[in-house]
């Protein structure tokens, strides 16, 4: 069972961490400083970054996090070429263990191909 914060970022968008004692993941870190904060805080290790796509104000945080904490980035094989540095790309189907639970990739097009 994870515990999900939501964080502000930017001006007017938010990034979800989902974490448990110790471990984390972030969906969307449009932003470095607020989600580097709340970690600290915790004291967690963040293992993945998930990015929905490719737009600045979800993947604006992935470099700096990823230099910090040497996490894997998982985003849609559809945005293959929009998303720098990803380590996992995923399509509709695909399953995922993320800390320690299986995830199964559901694909919602929306206002980008990923």
């Amino acid at each position: 069972m994870y515990n999900i914060e939501i964080i502000n970022c930017l001006s007017d968008n938010y990034s979800y961490i989902c974490f448990n004692d110790n471990e984390a993941f972030v969906v969307d870190p449009s932003e470095y400083t607020p989600v580097k904060n709340f970690l600290l805080e915790k004291n967690l290790d963040l293992k993945f970054i998930l990015n929905t796509h490719h737009h600045h104000d979800h993947i604006g945080g992935n470099k700096e996090l990823k230099k910090d904490y040497d996490c894997k980035i998982i985003a849609p094989k559809k945005d293959e070429k929009n998303i720098p540095d990803v380590d996992i790309f995923v399509e509709q189907d695909n399953i995922l263990n993320i800390l320690d639970t299986r995830c199964k990739v559901f694909e919602v097009p929306g206002h980008t191909l990923g």
